[in-house]
């Protein structure tokens, strides 16, 4: 059963710079349809240190006008978003986003997936076995502050620059 998450974990906004996967440059234009994601605007945990930017999100797959990619804390530890809101206190975000976009202005997108917060015992994040979920995450059912919701309804807001 979801629990409401506290106000200060309800909105996340952050950058994003999106770049051509280097293994993608030599390809004709036609399959150029993988990009990395790099996030800034936040204090995010990455690899047991804080920092103001989230080196590469995940994938992030191109069709024509239609957008998909996971968050996925599986993926190497890149997947999932793992931002930092005070010591020992954070919110993750696990979960996928697709659809189509436009080609200027703003889009918005849904996102399906889970949010999730936590009180640590001490300020690293470390990646441990949840037997809520039976894998390796960040914050865990086991901290001594935990509190998710699933999200099947919310929007991820995309603005082009």
């Amino acid at each position: 059963m979801a629990t409401p998450l506290p106000e200060e974990a309800r909105t996340r906004t952050y950058s994003a710079t999106v770049t051509l996967r280097k293994s993608d440059v030599d390809l004709p234009p036609e399959r150029q349809t993988n990009f990395d994601v790099a996030l800034s605007g936040a204090s995010f945990s990455v690899d047991n240190d804080v920092s103001p930017a989230w080196p590469r999100l995940g994938l992030m797959n191109v069709t024509g006008d239609y957008v998909a990619s996971d968050l996925d804390p599986w993926e190497l530890g890149f997947g999932a978003i793992r931002e930092r809101l005070a010591p020992a206190t954070f919110v993750q975000l696990t979960g996928s986003v697709a659809g189509s976009i436009v080609t200027s202005g703003v889009s918005s997108l849904p996102f399906d997936g889970v949010f999730t917060y936590c009180v640590k015992s001490s300020d690293v994040l470390v990646r441990i076995p949840d037997p809520a979920v039976q894998g390796f995450v960040g914050c865990s059912s086991i901290d001594p502050v935990y509190k998710s919701c699933s999200s099947k309804n919310h929007r991820v807001v995309l603005t082009r620059r």
